[in-house]
């Protein structure tokens, strides 16, 4: 019964040592502190990057620069969960001055939901709908043959 026991609760030491949660940053982790004291039209592309390194993210044109910090916990073999995120964005003008800056708090949950419609083309010879709904479906079908 003791060696039970002990198996028992070694199990059990093990299962609740794998359990203790960790977190886990990415980014620059002041950057809420730090991006105040960047100010508009006197920062410049050199002094940002003395103070904040390279970007994690510029735009093709390198007018925008992207900062971002992420805070992940984990909690055992689960998934991680982001419990701080935060984006900051910098904007430059043809000559490399700061003219915008923008904090971001939670930024991953202000997501933009881009709304898509395929237009239809209905038939004018035709007053039966049913006939058109089956004409549709077969040409969106025939369509995704040639696709494929």
């Amino acid at each position: 019964m003791k060696k039970v026991y002990h198996f028992l609760l070694a199990i059990t030491c093990l299962f609740l040592t794998a359990c203790e949660g960790r977190i886990e940053t990415f980014g620059f982790e002041n950057l809420k502190e730090e991006s105040a004291h960047l100010v508009v039209k006197e920062d410049n592309k050199q002094s940002v990057l003395q103070k904040f390194n390279a970007p994690n993210a510029m735009s093709v044109d390198q007018k925008s620069w992207y900062y971002v910090y992420l805070e992940k916990e984990y909690v055992a073999f689960f998934q991680g969960k982001i419990i701080n995120d935060i984006l900051l964005k910098l904007t430059f003008d043809k000559e490399g001055n700061l003219v915008k800056k923008e904090l971001i708090d939670h930024f991953l949950k202000k997501q933009v939901m881009l709304e898509y419609t395929t237009p239809i083309e209905r038939s004018k010879k035709s007053d039966n709908y049913i006939a058109e709904i089956f004409g549709n479906i077969a040409h969106t079908a025939s369509e995704e043959g040639r696709a494929g």
